[in-house]
């Protein structure tokens, strides 16, 4: 089906949008490509949403949403803009706002929703490519790229209105371009990043202004932390010797003249507060 105005559902429950196209181009800056609000249950599959405004999905104080397999580009505006809504899933599906974030997750009750195997591209020189803002808590982001689209960022934990940020996991990403690729807010603590593909950048890998959150962790008995680009490139030294769980071909760094990894190891590309205990690197004393 193919749509020339948004959709709104208010109060719906067990709705279904597949195969489908929505195009606004009103100009009110209020329009929203697709609007749930206190709605539960609903699904949007293989469906594009382009060419809004405002967000092409806004779902605000709405559980149990399922996205998948669709493509959201608005013309200005998020793509997906989630306020105080839990238990979301977005799966397989490409993000991309040239002027604005891509995804942002807001509210204190703005928890548990999980975003895989898709693309995040937005270009908001503040907030970049993915916001988490006023304590978003307990969400997943994993198996994506997140493009911050030359921005200053692209990954937020910002301060906001009310505070913190919590117990969120980037997990398995690769970010990439952007001059800082990460920045975190003094207020957001205890996330998790993991098997994260760091990428060049002139700026900061880690801009980490908190001090509790973690850059490693354990599966199935073994460390496993992210990949920095100034360690697979060896410009800095640091040696493993089991095999990493993300790769066959990589190992999980504990030694070498610059581990563990941190801001004075790293040469400045992560700051103070940013300690990996496990990067991963190419290089084994095992082939010594």
């Amino acid at each position: 089906s193919s749509y020339n105005l948004g959709m709104s559902f208010t109060g719906a429950e067990n709705n279904t949008v597949h195969n489908s196209s929505i195009v606004s181009l009103g100009a009110d800056a209020g329009n929203h490509g697709l609007y749930l609000y206190y709605s539960t249950n609903n699904t949007i599959s293989s469906s594009s949403i382009n060419n809004i405004l405002d967000a092409a999905v806004r779902i605000s104080n709405s559980d149990y949403v399922r996205i998948s397999d669709s493509d959201m580009a608005p013309g200005y505006g998020e793509s997906i803009w989630m306020t105080d809504s839990a238990y979301n899933t977005i799966i397989r599906s490409n993000l991309s706002s040239n002027n604005y974030v891509a995804l942002v997750l807001e509210g204190q009750y703005c928890m548990h929703n999980n975003f895989s195997d898709g693309i995040i591209m937005g270009n908001e020189s503040t907030y970049g490519a993915l916001l988490f803002v006023n304590d978003a808590s307990n969400n997943t982001v994993r198996n994506s790229v997140i493009n911050g689209l030359k921005s200053s960022y692209a990954v937020v934990f910002a301060m906001g209105t009310t505070g913190n940020n919590d117990y969120n996991n980037i997990i398995n990403n690769t970010i990439i371009n952007a001059t800082n690729l990460v920045y975190i807010s003094s207020g957001s603590n205890n996330n998790m990043f993991y098997w994260n593909n760091f990428t060049n950048t002139s700026g900061y890998y880690v801009q980490d202004l908190a001090g509790s959150n973690k850059y490693n962790t354990t599966l199935n008995g073994q460390a496993e932390g992210n990949i920095w680009y100034n360690v697979i490139n060896g410009s800095v030294d640091i040696i493993g010797t089991e095999i990493s769980g993300f790769s066959g071909e990589m190992y999980v760094g504990d030694s070498g003249s610059r581990y563990p990894y941190n801001s004075s190891n790293s040469f400045s590309k992560v700051t103070s507060n940013v300690y990996d205990y496990a990067p991963l690197t190419y290089e084994s004393s095992a082939l010594d």
